[in-house]
């Protein structure tokens, strides 16, 4: 309730979006296996080293996407069993 309004709200922003960016640098690692740094080399070594790593994952993303656009309304399950 009433205990948000006593942190001003760009510090609630600035934690909400640091965790963000935790989440995505530990998906990061994870996927690739490897250690995330958040400088050139950490980007080139995650993203364009493995690439063939994450790519087929972004592939299955679009692809879902653009089925639940075009009948995400006819079929509520399609994004369940797509997976």
């Amino acid at each position: 309730g009433r205990v948000v309004y006593f942190f001003p709200s760009h510090v609630l922003v600035g934690c909400i979006g640091g965790i963000g960016a935790f989440i995505i640098a530990t998906s990061v690692e994870v996927s690739t296996n490897t250690v995330f740094h958040f400088t050139l080399e950490g980007v080139e070594e995650c993203f364009i080293r493995h690439m063939h790593l994450w790519l087929p994952v972004l592939a299955f993303e679009v692809v879902l996407r653009i089925l639940l656009k075009g009948f995400g309304d006819k079929y509520p399950l399609l994004a369940p069993i797509y997976y």
